[in-house]
């Protein structure tokens, strides 16, 4: 039979009609997904702006506090963090902080919709806590959105640790808040011998409005104390006072710990929050003889 004539005949057969119809729609359901697809990627990569915060990182808790005190939009998933807080007269009050937990969760910041994803490894940090992340996702060509958000969450953070005393312990190799901030501890309220407290704080003010002499002589900015005696005589009272009088932060360093090692030492040492005091605990289980 003649291709011309071949070709009308199939036209009419109906089970050759009914293949060829499905196939063509088949066709372009599957070209107006790809396409749709394609499309939403390259939105995605031009006009959605993401930024990621590890909870390493010392704006993770400042954002998370922030996020706290945002209403998110139908979401009824929350984690829960309890302060504790110890009065003058030794009391200890507690009150809850509701924050998104891990999953998906929307608001709107400044007539912006922001989507919050908030992720939990199972890998451990220093075998104590997993590793957890959090990603912020909305319409937009800059970060200056995300900038915004982190200054804010900054400030509300800086605002509640106001005449306080913050404290970090080593974990890992990275350092990390312990607790809730403390209020600030007088001087007057540790008692030295003879006028060793005025002397101290004279020499660490000193030390602090000098940062410019250390770097025009090439010389490590910073400055050690050792502070002796038996328990119970006031050292590390002294050492949260003066923290406080100097609006520093504390950061607990044990020696004796099993996870320390020179290369973590070094590390911890380097990366200390900025303005603060590194306190090292059981300095003689740094010899070998002890």
């Amino acid at each position: 039979m003649p291709v011309t004539d071949f070709l009308p005949s199939l036209a009419d057969n109906q089970f050759f009609g009914a293949g060829f119809g499905l196939a063509i729609l088949g066709g372009s359901l599957a070209f107006a997904k790809r396409s749709s697809g394609l499309a939403l990627s390259a939105f995605q990569r031009y006009y959605v702006v993401c930024m990621e915060i590890p909870n390493t990182d010392v704006s993770y808790h400042w954002l998370l506090q922030w996020l706290a005190k945002k209403r998110m939009l139908g979401s009824q998933h929350t984690s829960v963090h309890t302060i504790l807080e110890k009065t003058e007269d030794g009391r200890v009050s507690s009150r809850f902080k509701f924050m998104p937990s891990t999953g998906l969760h929307f608001f709107w910041h400044n007539n912006r919709l922001v989507r919050v994803e908030r992720n939990r490894d199972s890998k451990m940090l220093a075998g104590t806590e997993p590793f957890e992340s959090v990603t912020l996702r909305t319409v937009g060509r800059d970060h200056t959105a995300f900038t915004d958000m982190l200054y804010e969450a900054r400030s509300a953070a800086m605002a509640e640790t106001a005449n306080k005393t913050t404290m970090f312990k080593a974990r890992g190799h990275e350092w990390q808040v312990i607790g809730t901030p403390r209020r600030k501890r007088p001087l007057e309220s540790v008692v030295l011998a003879n006028t060793q407290a005025k002397r101290i704080v004279k020499d660490v003010q000193e030390f602090l409005d000098q940062p410019q002499w250390y770097e025009e002589r090439g010389i490590p900015y910073r400055r050690g104390y050792l502070f002796h005696g038996p328990p119970g005589c006031g050292k590390s009272s002294f050492i949260s006072a003066l923290a406080g009088a100097m609006d520093l932060s504390i950061c607990v360093l044990s020696l004796s710990s099993m996870y320390l090692s020179n290369d973590v030492l070094d590390t911890l040492l380097s990366n200390a929050p900025v303005k603060s005091v590194i306190l090292l605990e059981d300095v003689d289980a740094a010899f070998a003889s002890r």
